[in-house]
């Protein structure tokens, strides 16, 4: 009997033998009409070099199967859909980086608590001294005010440059406030962001996520919806009914993006098994966006099981009738 060791690079050779036949070197081509009638040619017609056919060797074994040539929207389709797996890449690699710095930057939710009071503490203060500096312009110009009325009272006229100290006073009151409603928008933002940051961090920490090795195995795509959204109002609709129809299976894990632009959502558990990812992706022409719902399995015979569950695949699904109803 002849090892295994024998017999693997005799059989890559024959392999490579049968790679490596040419449709010029075929005997017979197998083609299908339009009729749906099975031929075997030695010339292929020329009206179906576009359609699919199978290559056989001069001894009678297929060589070589050629799909029929893509049409220019399936090509189009295949395009967009490359532009949205990389799009969607792209943001998966920033929430992962994201994770790490806040991972890194904060111990517990007590060490982000406090850094978020900082900054709203020092905001707090130019807040304070800009009301204090405004008030002592309203005083100021009140005096101003009523020197111009006592001087029109006596039949005098406002001398020009009291009255460009009034405009101007009246114009540093006007910045104080706007600068107060800025710094207050600014605390808003900050407490926007932080809530955002709080979420984040205790979905890290929730069922052990925290230190959870990754697979080693890559992620293959094995479904996708694609639902178009036309408008910025349009999209925001559409991805608030896409959060709440994901979220309504209990036994799925959400994690959101620091922004309104991907969900990966697993099985309770199956973090590095199975991902749905969602993201939100702006069209390369006009104002409408796409949300791209993919399902992803782990590379491993476990990983395909898992995705082929029905649950997921109903989710899945379901997910263009619950978003664009």
């Amino acid at each position: 009997m002849r090892s295994l060791t024998a017999i693997g690079p005799a059989l890559c050779a024959v392999v490579l033998l049968i790679g490596a036949v040419s449709e010029s070197e075929a005997v017979l081509y197998r083609w299908v009409d339009e009729n749906g009638i099975v031929h075997y040619t030695d010339t292929l017609p020329p009206d179906h070099v576009e359609r699919a056919r199978t290559l056989f060797s001069r001894s009678g074994v297929p060589v070589n199967r050629v799909p029929r040539a893509k049409t220019p929207e399936e090509v189009r389709q295949e395009q967009e859909l490359e532009r949205l797996r990389a799009q969607q890449q792209s943001l998966v690699k920033k929430l992962r980086s994201f994770d790490r710095v806040l991972l890194r930057s904060f111990r517990s939710e007590d060490d982000l608590l406090r850094a978020r009071d900082g900054k709203l503490a020092t905001i707090d203060v130019m807040i304070q001294v800009t009301e204090n500096n405004t008030r002592r312009q309203e005083t100021w110009l009140a005096e101003l005010r009523t020197e111009a009325a006592n001087l029109e009272r006596s039949g005098k006229p406002v001398p020009e440059h009291l009255q460009t100290v009034i405009r101007k006073t009246e114009g540093s009151i006007r910045e104080g406030y706007e600068t107060v409603s800025q710094r207050k928008e600014q605390q808003a933002a900050i407490r926007a962001s932080f809530e955002q940051d709080l979420q984040r961090f205790r979905q890290l920490h929730s069922g052990g996520a925290r230190g959870k090795k990754p697979t080693s195995r890559l992620l293959r795509p094995v479904l996708h919806e694609i639902v178009a959204c036309s408008n910025d109002s349009e999209c925001a609709l559409f991805w608030r009914r896409a959060e709440d129809y994901l979220s309504t299976n209990s036994s799925l894990e959400i994690q959101t993006g620091e922004a309104n632009d991907i969900i990966l959502v697993s099985p309770m558990g199956r973090r590095n098994e199975i991902n749905l990812v969602l993201t939100r992706i702006a069209d390369s022409e006009g104002p409408g966006s796409s949300l791209f719902l993919e399902l992803e399995c782990q590379t491993s015979l476990r990983g395909v099981d898992l995705c082929q569950s029905p649950e997921l695949i109903e989710l899945a699904k379901g997910f263009r009738a619950a978003v664009a109803p």
